[in-house]
């Protein structure tokens, strides 16, 4: 990996100079930014909802409830896990404290998570 980071850390990235893009363009609401992921890469949703709280709303769909519990899976298939994982980042938090941190700041407005591998 380029730089030693993740592709979930570079993605994220991305989201997060998107959202830079949409406030400052004319004709955008800065204050109203909204983010929608679906699947499991709604990850990077939550995780740029963490990083920016100038995000107004987070929304995820059918994006893994756990990462700690995907890795444990007896299908867990490590190729191409660093799209979805921060090195370290379960010494720190798992997705249930990510929602529950947005939902604190009144950010979260819908996850729905998966229960079949991914």
């Amino acid at each position: 990996m380029w730089l030693d980071d993740s592709m979930a850390a570079v993605r994220t990235y991305d989201v997060l100079r998107a959202v830079e893009l949409a406030a400052e363009l004319r004709c955008a609401d800065a204050s109203d930014i909204r983010l929608y992921g679906c699947g499991k890469y709604a990850i990077y949703v939550g995780f740029a909802g963490l990083l920016e709280p100038a995000i107004r709303e987070i929304r995820m769909k059918d994006r893994m409830s756990s990462i700690a519990d995907w890795v444990k899976e007896t299908s867990y298939d490590p190729v191409d896990s660093l799209s979805f994982i921060i090195p370290g980042m379960l010494r720190l938090f798992d997705l249930p404290d990510l929602d529950g941190w947005l939902a604190d700041e009144g950010r979260l407005f819908a996850t729905a998570g998966r229960s079949d591998s991914l």
